[in-house]
């Protein structure tokens, strides 16, 4: 599966934990239009939010911009 077709890492984590895109955002603390253009991969999450996602998703900030695959 290309990069530009694999889900993104929060899309996985909301679909595994069984969450809407708005009830991952009031978990993350962002409006659902911000989790819609980081799922889209058209905006990366920053500073406190991407640490947030970091600590949310058990992931480090690389697996999660994916600069480093993410452990399954």
């Amino acid at each position: 599966m290309s990069e530009a077709t694999a889900k993104h890492p929060i899309t996985r984590y909301r679909e595994q934990n069984g969450l809407s895109q708005d009830d991952f955002a009031k978990l993350a603390g962002v409006s659902v239009p911000t989790v819609s253009r980081w799922e889209a991969r058209k905006r990366e999450p920053r500073g406190d939010d991407l640490r947030k996602l970091c600590a949310l998703l058990s992931c480090s900030s690389d697996q999660l911009l994916g600069v480093e695959a993410a452990t399954q």
